[in-house]
């Protein structure tokens, strides 16, 4: 037992408290793992409070200890020169998608991974059959159809939502613009 504790209090002395630099490596961390499809939205959200409020080190391994050490597909790039980096830059800004509504005819429109489905994306953090498009009464409702990840609809995670031309959606990781045919 350390010195000067009580004996109720002898456990506190084997605990080690984490630092807010630790409690922000672990948050780091889910944040990466989120970013690449291995945690949902609802895991990452959960594991991140308990992070905040979490008293020690032993605690903030367990909250990460599932996570990959780097995101799938990452890689070290090194640039050698300005022109190089300015190519890299250009590369990785990718304008969103542009999301095509089907003819008002054509019935549910399925998103997602799956080759069943009506647009097919390639993204880990979009479901096999992410949402789905109808035509209900002159206008386009999109679905989330249980998907990990979420259906989010102008910043606003959404289980089911009326979208118009122009409307910033997201599957996932992927944000696509909405286009209505007239």
């Amino acid at each position: 037992m350390a010195p000067g504790l009580p004996e109720a209090y002898a456990h506190l002395s084997e605990v080690m408290r984490a630092s807010d630099e630790d409690r922000n490596r672990a948050i780091g961390r889910l944040r990466r793992a989120y970013g690449s499809g291995a945690l949902s939205a609802d895991t990452f959200e959960a594991r991140v409070g308990r992070a905040v409020a979490g008293c020690d080190a032993a605690e903030l391994a367990r909250l990460t200890a599932d996570c990959p050490v780097q995101p799938a597909g990452a890689e070290t790039i090194l640039v050698r020169s300005w022109s190089a980096l300015r190519r890299l830059w250009h590369g990785l800004i990718a304008t969103p998608t542009v999301l095509e509504a089907p003819p008002p005819a054509s019935g549910a429109f399925a998103l997602g991974r799956s080759h069943d489905c009506n647009r097919i994306f390639t993204d880990g953090t979009v479901s096999r059959r992410h949402a789905q498009l109808r035509w209900v009464d002159g206008g386009w409702v999109l679905s989330d159809l249980g998907s990990t990840n979420g259906t989010w609809v102008n910043g606003w995670r959404i289980h089911e939502a009326w979208v118009r031309d122009g409307d910033r959606l997201q599957l996932g990781a992927v944000e696509v613009r909405f286009r209505a045919r007239r």
